[in-house]
């Protein structure tokens, strides 16, 4: 009676085991980009409530998967890969008896060169001061790079206005100021050795000026060197961050007008000399352009 009582226990728990049996689920669907909507190519893993882990990969050509999952309940989808922005997703499979079906597409940004991340005025003018609104956007970014590790950017820096503009300018009236002083002393010399037979050798006359540097391209390393230190703390930044500098779009540049001459004496209607005016500095264009564009750099795995 005991060894009856025994078999039909084991019986129960076995048909118990098998109506309690997670039937197979098949989960397909295709992985395409939101923006381009072309079929994407990626890693897929899912996560089971209780751990278990099954490993997958899109299809590149078409963006099909198709995953057999042998447990209940809500599980994690993480899609990942050097070519796409990593993305997390749940999905419930509901209990089943039965073999059963779930078709569901997904949307995964692809990694494409050049495409654009951010762009923004990033920094104090004139200075390599970082604004809170590029502080902000550098974290955003630091971020995502931190999430995709294979991820590569180019970021661009950007000057001002045209400081060399003001540089020649400033150059050039201190010409005109060592000329005119220079020709005052010639003056006051040839008056006082006009008549004498020996004379010391006269003033000498300034140089004309070179084209100044370009405090642009200080700036530039200036800011360059900034935005390294911002992202020095990313996983391998020295292979996947590169920093690039660029000169000034063409609207932001001075288009000198007509030159303007130097200060000459002039007489009023009484007769009286008269100084004209000095030449005032010239107007750069006030330009709002970006000074820091990030973008997607070569898409590679990290170690091509």
């Amino acid at each position: 009676m005991t060894r009856l009582i025994s078999i039909t226990l084991v019986s129960l728990l076995y048909v118990t085991s098998i109506q309690a049996q997670q039937a197979p689920t098949r989960v397909e669907g295709k992985i395409t980009d939101p923006v381009t909507h072309k079929p994407v190519g990626c890693s897929i893993q899912f996560v089971g409530p209780n751990g278990k882990k099954t490993k997958i990969t899109s299809n590149s050509s078409d963006g099909t998967y198709l995953a057999v999952i042998n447990e209940a309940g809500m599980h994690k989808i993480y899609m990942a890969g050097y070519n796409v922005y990593r993305e997390e997703f749940s999905l419930n499979i509901p209990e089943a008896k039965r073999f059963q079906e779930i078709k569901q597409d997904y949307s995964v940004r692809a990694l494409t060169e050049g495409d654009l991340v951010a762009q923004l005025r990033a920094f104090d003018k004139n200075q390599a001061t970082l604004t809170s609104a590029a502080r902000t956007q550098i974290e955003s970014l630091k971020e995502t790079l931190n999430k995709n590790q294979q991820m590569n950017v180019v970021i661009t820096v950007l000057p001002d206005e045209d400081q060399l503009a003001l540089a020649k300018f400033q150059v050039n009236q201190q010409y005109l100021k060592d000329s005119a002083a220079w020709s005052k002393q010639y003056k006051a010399w040839e008056k006082k050795y006009k008549k004498k037979t020996v004379k010391p050798e006269p003033p000498v006359a300034p140089v004309p000026p070179s084209t100044p540097a370009d405090p642009n391209q200080a700036l530039l390393a200036q800011r360059k060197s900034a935005i390294l230190s911002a992202f020095a703390d990313v996983k391998n930044a020295d292979l996947r961050i590169e920093v690039v500098t660029s000169g000034l779009p063409a609207s932001a540049m001075y288009q000198p007008g007509a030159v303007v001459a130097a200060p000459a004496t002039t007489k009023s209607k009484k007769g009286k000399k008269s100084t004209a005016s000095a030449p005032s500095a010239p107007q750069l264009p006030q330009s709002n352009h970006d000074t820091l564009i990030l973008k997607v750099g070569k898409v590679k795995r990290l170690l091509e």
